[in-house]
Order: C-alpha cells, then structure tokens, then sequence
C-alpha cells in the first residue's frame, strides 16, 4: 500500500476499532516505522500493519530512501522487533498526559526490553 502524510486511510486501532484517519506524520524509529493519525478528535500512533486500507493516497516524490523504507516495511519482523515496539508503546501509554512514568512501569519496559534481548540472542539470524 502507498500512503504518506496527508493520506486518508482505514486502520484498526489497537482496541479492535477500525476508524478512518489521516496520517499527520510518519516517523522511522529503529524498532521500524511509527505512523501518526488524527481521527475523530483524537490523535494516535500505530504500526503500518495496521493500515487496512488507504483511500486517498497524496502523490510523493520518490526518493531512493523512501524506496528503501518500503522494502525494509515489506520484511517481515522478527519476534524481538516486534517486542522492542511493544516496549516502546508501552512507555509512551505510560507516559500520555505529560507525567513521567513511575517506577514500576520504567521496571517493566527494562523487562521488555531484556525479553527482546534474550529473544534476538537465542533466535538463528534469517537470511535477508
């Protein structure tokens, strides 16, 4: 799917809910792409596998980097990728509303964090 900010799309939120939106901004992060949407008064961040559809696709320039991050989006993630993302949604959940997250939750995304670790160290390389 082709999409970039200023795009319409319909993307099931975490909750199950599947909401149209508008993509605002789209950030590379070393855990893979986050994009952020504005819907019905609220504003949220969600993966690209959650984009179920795109309905109005803004025309971008091609650039051999936004090449490259479509491929990288197409591979698949591995376990610990994916775990890296839930800790860090974790910690920015735990962080909404402008307070910092207290200790128990900075204990838990260590945890998440050394999961993902041990996951990578045990897990045999794939090839690319």
């Amino acid at each position: 799917m082709k999409y970039n900010t200023g795009s319409t799309v319909k993307v099931r939120l975490y909750s199950g809910r599947i909401v149209t939106a508008n993509i605002t901004d789209i950030v590379s992060r070393s855990a893979g792409r986050k994009i952020h949407i504005a819907y019905e008064n609220a504003t949220s961040v969600v993966n690209p596998a959650q984009i179920i559809e795109v309905a109005e696709a803004q025309p971008a320039a091609e650039t051999p980097i936004a090449e490259a991050a479509s491929a990288v989006a197409i591979r698949k993630r591995t376990t610990s990728q994916i775990v890296l993302e839930i800790a860090e949604d974790y910690l920015q959940l735990a962080g909404n509303g402008g307070a910092t997250p207290d200790a128990l939750r900075e204990s838990n995304y260590r945890w998440l964090i050394r999961l993902a670790d041990k996951i990578r160290a045990k897990t045999p390389l794939r090839p690319l």
